[in-house]
């Protein structure tokens, strides 16, 4: 779920759940905390480039760190009334 705050500032929340296991079902694995600022915005250009910080908590059963926090930079090019965003990998 996420939510625009100001044009350049949105927040969002993300809940992990792991795969089905027989006998066990599906399990919750973790969450995300994820504010985004959009930096770069030309107006005739659609590609915008923004900046990530996202802080992670995990179960121990699933991912051996219990708290992760990462910066991330990201794209953005809309199409028409979808918008097509990528993490760019460091």
């Amino acid at each position: 779920m996420t939510h625009g705050w100001t044009p350049r500032f949105e927040a969002g929340a993300f809940i992990e759940t792991a795969p089905v296991v027989p006998a066990h079902g599906t399990r919750f694995g973790g969450g995300h905390i994820r504010p985004k600022i959009r930096l770069l915005e030309m107006e005739h250009v659609p590609l915008k480039i923004g900046l990530v910080a996202e802080y992670g908590f995990n179960r121990v059963a699933f991912d051996e760190n219990r708290q992760t926090i990462r910066g991330l930079p990201v794209s953005l090019m809309p199409f028409n009334h979808v918008a097509v965003r990528r993490i760019i990998p460091a």
